[in-house]
């Protein structure tokens, strides 16, 4: 395995797999693009390679001495080689050796196996309360993937070929909070 730092176009494929893994559609390119137009060098792409195909990629932003995972994805058919570890720990050595305080590994959802993940490198936990305005609605929508309510639309996502996933979902991903 090898690590590099390079632009956005192999994670948005790598990304763009696992959200229709996942039955999620995915973020245009152009929002990809914008974070590195606006944030210029607080953006760090980078990629985990074995030979010549890259397992693994993530979105960072470095910002006042913290190095923050945003985004992150990987290949599933090198999961047996442990690219996602292998990624973190260079994310942490990289860090430290560069003055960095702070290592945020990025929000999860608990009881998930990102959340399992993040919880064995012996990190500090720390809830992210999220503030909504009920207007019409007397309670709380479940927009949470789990809701039975998504099931079908879930499975059917799985099923649309992936160039597919990534004409149509920047178009879908406006309609979801």
């Amino acid at each position: 395995m090898r690590y590099r730092v390079s632009d956005f176009e192999n994670f948005e494929t790598l990304h763009a797999r696992n959200m229709r893994r996942l039955g999620t559609p995915c973020f245009p390119s152009k929002y990809f693009s914008n974070l590195a137009r606006y944030f210029g060098d607080m953006v760090d792409v980078r990629e985990v390679w074995l030979d010549d195909k890259p397992m693994a990629a993530c979105v960072n932003f470095l910002f006042r001495g913290e190095m923050h995972t945003y985004h992150a994805a990987a290949d599933t058919r090198y999961n047996a080689l442990g690219p996602n570890t292998f990624m973190y720990f260079d994310h942490l050595r990289w860090a430290g050796a560069n003055g960095f305080q702070m290592f945020d590994f990025g929000r999860c959802k608990r009881n998930t196996g990102v959340f399992e993940f993040k919880r064995h490198w012996n990190t500090t936990m720390r809830e992210l309360p999220y503030e909504l305005l009920l207007v019409r609605r007397k309670e709380l929508p479940n927009f949470s993937p789990a809701n039975p309510k998504f099931q079908v639309a879930i499975r059917l996502w799985r099923l649309v070929p992936l160039w597919l996933t990534r004409l149509l979902g920047p178009r879908m991903i406006r309609l979801f909070p």
